[in-house]
């Protein structure tokens, strides 16, 4: 499998108050692949920055798996 092979592009992203109880929030994650739905107290959403992440696919010291 190439690293192309395992890049999803998110579709829709929506945070909403939970309808069922005030103190909680829904998000509902829409990838290529499938669609999830998330019902949690708290939800932090922040940007990260790209070169500290890493991609198992990136790594030139681990050997093909």
């Amino acid at each position: 499998m190439s690293g192309g092979q395992l890049v999803y592009y998110g579709q829709d992203i929506l945070l909403e108050s939970y309808s069922e109880e005030a103190e909680f929030v829904k998000c509902v994650i829409d990838l290529s692949i499938m669609t999830m739905e998330i019902v949690c107290k708290n939800i932090i959403v922040k940007e990260i920055d790209m070169k500290d992440v890493s991609f198992l696919w990136n790594d030139k010291n681990k050997k093909n798996l």
